[in-house]
């Protein structure tokens, strides 16, 4: 049996490019018995690329809460191959982070070919906060002047480092002792801040509340 294409020479095979995708290829088979005595037929081949593109994904990886996941250059990219021509190489994100952008994530890599074949992969993002939150509470005020300006701006507030991530909440409560002589007067601020994040009132200790307490 030999085959030929485009009424060329017959042969044992013939090869189809990715050129000839989509087109309508004649093809020519021919059967020769022993005493060479031969007969033909015709037909019509319709190529198409079935092989899905090959992808390669980038090794799972844990960056900080604060490492921007949209930069490939830290996270790593895909890659894909085709038998005949690629035509994208892209991810989706499907995110379990919480507010302040701890947790994972599962990023889907899909590569697709020209002729709309995909593969897909997927890569584990995890992203932690290795930054404890400290809290530097203001330092006790007083003054001469029973009219002095009391307010945070004026005597202190707390210095906060390491809230790369966090979702922080600053207040404070007032206590007024009127009697406090030889003082006009002496106010107790009771100062408390909460991470929204890990703040847990069922718990104690609460792993995401601070107190401290300035007197003026």
């Amino acid at each position: 049996l030999e085959v030929s294409r485009d009424n060329g020479a017959f042969m044992s095979e013939i090869m189809f490019m990715c050129s000839d995708i989509g087109k309508n290829i004649m093809v020519a088979l021919k059967a020769v018995d022993h005493v060479g005595l031969s007969n033909t037929c015709m037909m019509v081949v319709l190529v198409q690329d079935k092989l899905e593109p090959m992808i390669t994904c980038p090794d799972d990886i844990t960056v900080l809460c604060s490492d921007d996941i949209k930069q490939l250059s830290k996270t790593g990219a895909a890659s894909g191959m085709d038998n005949c021509q690629m035509k994208s190489v892209t991810y989706v994100d499907n995110k379990f982070l919480n507010q302040c952008k701890e947790g994972y994530l599962n990023r889907q890599w899909t590569a697709e070919d020209i002729y709309g074949n995909k593969s897909y992969c997927l890569q584990v993002i995890t992203q932690v906060d290795t930054t404890p939150i400290k809290i530097v509470w203001p330092a006790n005020f007083s003054s001469t002047e029973c009219g002095v300006d009391v307010s945070p701006a004026n005597v202190g507030q707390p210095v906060i480092t390491g809230n790369d991530c966090e979702n922080l909440f600053v207040s404070y409560t007032d206590k007024l002792f009127m009697n406090s002589y030889p003082a006009c007067y002496r106010v107790e601020r009771c100062w408390e801040v909460k991470n929204w994040c890990t703040y847990n009132a069922n718990l104690d200790p609460n792993p995401g509340h601070w107190k401290g307490v300035q007197y003026i």
